[in-house]
């Protein structure tokens, strides 16, 4: 390469084009951070090194280490001016693919940013989460997209301002510390623990594994705070569904996850269910060791209307004979308007007119309150009547 270097200015300036083997470029990265049990560190950032120099470099290189990461078959042109680097990547390899894209910092400003717009191609999704999380949860390849602005002086202040957008379009992998058939399974013991009034904590083990076939994942990131947009992993027995929020900056989840399977082995997947509710799960706290749960209140409400429905089917008496006491309650568990409302009616309210009553302790309780509360307003009573 060719290399020119001027002193004249105010702070050196560095052009030309460098191709060269092996960088290490962790020294100019000042002291590493104390390790700190969990979070991200609030050790400052060496910044302010970007200061003391202009460049403008045309870099091939066969490979680059910052820390614990390499990255190789690099080329780039890099800009640094008054201390704003502007970096255009065309070729990278690394976590086991090739990259493009761009990576800015401005150092100048009162508090630094950074902007970041990357695809990958062949990537191996674990190594990206293992290097930047630290926690061995997902393996499987494929495509990665991120575009994100971030402010602040530490990694801490980065990772709560981050903003934009995620994409993840994996093949061939699998899940690490849950094992959804198993969870699909273990039906019976939800089954009694609900009937008991309690909801049960599903096991976790870092030796399960759950297989899929594809996975993708579309993440909208707000102030460090990624909303799940799609999230859906399919397998040839079964697949999932999520919602909800990861939490970047605080490293915590609160998620639900729909449960999909092929029940009658036919090649058609379909909601999981017990007593004919489909079952959603709550994954929430700290994504080190997140709790597994029934959706407890989704299961409350669902159980309840159907229960609803059933009596007002039971209700309903012989098919085609009118019957205005089996349909509303029937409605009523089905969550709809009745298509012809019963005489003497019109003036009924059908809402909850008790918001001030506790919860139930129990799905059982739920479903009694429910069929109580509808049948007290029907004849236009209050429940405590």
């Amino acid at each position: 390469g060719r290399i020119t270097l001027k002193t004249s200015g105010r702070v050196p300036n560095v052009s030309g084009t460098l191709s060269t083997g092996d960088i290490d470029l962790t020294p100019f990265l000042g002291e590493p951070a104390e390790e700190q049990p969990q979070g991200w560190s609030k050790e400052p950032l060496a910044l302010d090194s970007l200061k003391g120099i202009n460049a403008d470099i045309q870099l091939t290189s066969t490979a680059l280490t910052i820390d614990n990461i390499t990255l190789s078959d690099a080329a780039m042109r890099a800009q640094l001016v008054n201390g704003v680097l502007a970096t255009d990547i065309t070729q990278l390899s690394a976590f086991g693919g090739n990259w493009r894209g761009n990576f800015g910092v401005n150092a100048r400003a009162a508090t630094p940013t950074i902007a970041m717009v990357v695809t990958g191609d062949s990537i191996l999704i674990e190594d990206i989460v293992q290097t930047f999380v630290g926690i061995d949860i997902i393996t499987g390849g494929g495509q990665f997209k991120l575009d994100v602005t971030a402010s602040g002086e530490s990694l801490y202040d980065i990772m709560n301002s981050m903003s934009g957008d995620l994409s993840a379009n994996l093949a061939d992998g699998a899940l690490r510390g849950v094992n959804i058939g198993q969870l699909v399974r273990s039906l019976s013991d939800v089954r009694t623990s609900l009937a008991s009034g309690g909801i049960p904590r599903l096991s976790l083990s870092p030796s399960d594994e759950t297989d899929f076939s594809r996975f993708d994942s579309v993440l909208q990131i707000r102030n460090g705070v990624a909303q799940i947009q799609l999230m859906e992993l399919v397998s040839s027995t079964l697949g999932a569904n999520g919602a909800g929020t990861i939490n970047l900056g605080r490293q915590n989840l609160d998620m639900s996850l729909e449960i999909l399977t092929d029940i009658n082995a036919q090649g058609q997947l379909a909601n999981v269910q017990l007593n004919e509710v489909g079952i959603p799960l709550k994954i929430t706290g700290n994504w080190l060791s997140p709790s597994i749960t029934p959706d407890s209140s989704a299961l409350t409400s669902l159980l309840a209307g159907t229960a609803l429905n059933q009596l007002g089917s039971a209700l309903g008496g012989n098919e085609g004979a009118s019957n205005p006491l089996g349909e509303v309650i029937g409605v009523l568990g089905r969550g709809r308007a009745p298509s012809q409302p019963p005489e003497n009616t019109t003036d009924q309210n059908l809402d909850s007119k008790n918001e001030d009553a506790q919860q139930p302790d129990t799905v059982e309780e739920a479903v009694e309150d429910a069929a109580r509360e509808a049948l007290g307003n029907l004849f236009g009573r209050k429940r405590n009547d």
